[in-house]
């Protein structure tokens, strides 16, 4: 067997173009639902078709998650404010941003300082 050494440079490309991706679909609100929908129903149906113990609560557990990422997901598309996900700076709350105005006010060092 051969190994192949690419040093991640595949994986890196497959996440990009996934990032580019889903860009696209969540700045479009009936795509983005659909996802949403999507991602819902399919452990509710391996909840529903599995007969095993095991793979049963692995199924479970994929619901749960999908249900919180669902319900923020749809809080955003409701309320229209994707930028949130779609932003490339992270938003800083007004007390943050106060809170790291200050410090870095404090830390700064002034020009007609030795």
């Amino acid at each position: 067997m051969e190994v192949f050494v690419d040093f991640g440079l595949f994986e890196l490309l497959a996440v990009a173009g996934l990032a580019i991706v889903a860009r696209k679909v969540y700045t479009r609100r009936w795509l983005a639902l659909a996802c949403l929908i999507l991602s819902l129903v399919a452990p509710i149906v391996l909840v529903f078709i599995t007969n095993e113990g095991l793979i049963r609560w692995v199924a479970v557990v994929c619901l749960a998650t999908s249900l919180v990422n669902a319900s923020l997901i749809f809080l955003l598309i409701r309320r229209w404010d994707m930028s949130t996900l779609l932003d490339k700076q992270p938003a800083l709350s007004p007390k943050l941003s106060g809170t790291r105005q200050s410090l870095k006010s404090r830390f700064h060092r002034k020009s007609d300082d030795p």
